[in-house]
């Protein structure tokens, strides 16, 4: 019974490719729509509260309980005010598509993609509907 030799030592650095992994945990996108108010408890800063950008509502975000799953339901669902963008944080959910061969395959929803083509082609839209109710108009006033 022969024993195979690693490919390489753990002291000869070996060369995988492999980026390190990132050792700070990832922060919501929601901070980019709300502002984190604080309290000072000794020489810490303490989150306490956060309040949204574009309705200024203020909302328990305190990190030892509350998250920010409710700040992230506020801007999706009860502001008005909160643009598209705001909306979409987190749907970036994997679906099962069916690809050319019949077999399933993960796709990934892109919500950049989908706001820059939406955003394109809102202005055609508006024209197009612009258009067709120039001609209702007409059409009434002809009558």
């Amino acid at each position: 019974m022969s024993t195979q030799e690693p490919p390489c030592s753990v002291n000869e650095g070996c060369d995988t490719n492999v980026p390190p992994l990132d050792k700070k945990r990832k922060g919501s996108e929601v901070w980019k729509h709300m502002e984190k108010i604080t309290k000072k408890v000794g020489d810490k800063d303490i989150l306490e509260a956060a309040s949204c950008n574009y309705c200024k509502k203020r909302l328990k975000a305190s990190s030892d309980g509350n998250g920010t799953s409710s700040l992230l339901r506020h801007l999706q669902n009860h502001c008005a005010r909160a643009p598209l963008e705001a909306k979409l944080i987190g749907k970036g959910q994997q679906l099962l598509t069916l690809n050319t061969e019949g077999s399933l395959k993960p796709y990934a929803y892109k919500k950049e993609v989908w706001l820059d083509s939406n955003l394109q082609s809102r202005p055609q839209m508006m024209l197009k509907q612009f258009q067709m109710l120039t001609w209702v108009f007409l059409v009434l006033k002809s009558i």
